[in-house]
């Protein structure tokens, strides 16, 4: 009679048979997938959504699969990786600059709709996925402005980056029927040519912001872009064949970043510098490549 009984609770107390729920990663896998996910943080303890960095080359793919993500959204500029069986990828690149309202409503439909567990990034995980994260969670009335505020600042965004704080602050609840769908068919991926017009018109910008002592408040997420930019523009390029020109394009984004660095730091002479570096650096790329 009591092994009867024995096997009957053993029986109700066990989980359904061939429940395929993700497992709930526990702290051993988090600290293990912070190898591969750059800036990696949970944004609260009661969802399953986590922001971070790029995963890195190699063991990108094990952290994704130690945290039980089944959904990724690409805020990056870069392309993600190809769809595998249990990971679905969105690409949804962001400007620096701000979120705009299509742009909110079209995060609340995919932080809304996705299956969780979902990770969203950027390059760094410090900026674009913490604000992407935080107007979709606003907006599908999961978390509030302030909530949504304090995720960058534990993210460490930077204040440079006005339009991304404004973009929280102005996110609001939006209906299902209000959230525009969205699932990345729309992103172009240009050509050389013409991505590299977009590249130009980041540089005048810069170059005009240099003239006026780069007093332009927007001149941090301008540099941040043409980084951006110029990481799409090398990466798809069959030129990548010429070891020169890998050469010279790993440059440019290099002094490129360091524009970034230093208009962040608010080192006006040291921007001048760097932006005269990033200058003479593409001359010499378009000296030897461009048609």
């Amino acid at each position: 009679m009591r092994t009867a009984m024995y096997l009957i609770l053993l029986v109700l107390c066990a989980p359904p048979f061939g429940c395929d729920d993700p497992p709930v990663p526990g702290p051993a896998s988090a600290s293990a997938a912070r190898d591969g996910l750059p800036n990696l943080q949970r944004v609260d303890p009661e969802l399953d959504v986590w922001v971070g960095g790029q995963p890195h080359p190699g063991i990108g793919e094990a952290a994704l699969a130690a945290l039980g993500i089944r959904s990724v959204i690409v805020v990056d500029a870069l392309a993600p990786l190809a769809d595998s069986d249990s990971i679905v990828r969105v690409h949804m690149p962001l400007k620096y600059s701000g979120i705009d309202a299509m742009e909110s409503g079209q995060l609340a439909h995919l932080v809304g709709s996705l299956e969780r567990p979902i990770y969203i990034h950027c390059h760094h995980g410090t900026n674009r996925a913490p604000a992407a994260a935080a107007v979709g969670l606003v907006c599908t009335g999961e978390w509030s402005n302030e909530q949504g505020l304090s995720l960058l600042e534990r993210s460490g965004t930077d204040d440079a980056f006005k339009g991304l704080f404004e973009s929280v602050r102005a996110a609001g609840v939006l209906k299902k029927a209000d959230r525009p769908v969205y699932d990345g068919a729309s992103v172009r991926i240009e050509d050389l040519a013409v991505s590299m017009a977009a590249v130009d018109d980041a540089f005048l910008e810069l170059e005009q912001a240099s003239k006026q002592g780069w007093l332009d408040a927007d001149a941090p997420a301008e540099a941040a872009r043409l980084v951006d930019l110029l990481r799409v523009s090398f990466e798809r390029t069959s030129l990548n064949e010429d070891l020169l020109f890998r050469k010279l394009a790993e440059g440019c984004i290099e002094r490129a970043a360091e524009l970034e660095a230093s208009l962040l730091a608010g080192e006006r002479d040291l921007s001048l510098k760097r932006f005269m570096a990033v200058e003479a650096t593409c001359s010499a790329c378009h000296d030897r490549f461009r048609n």
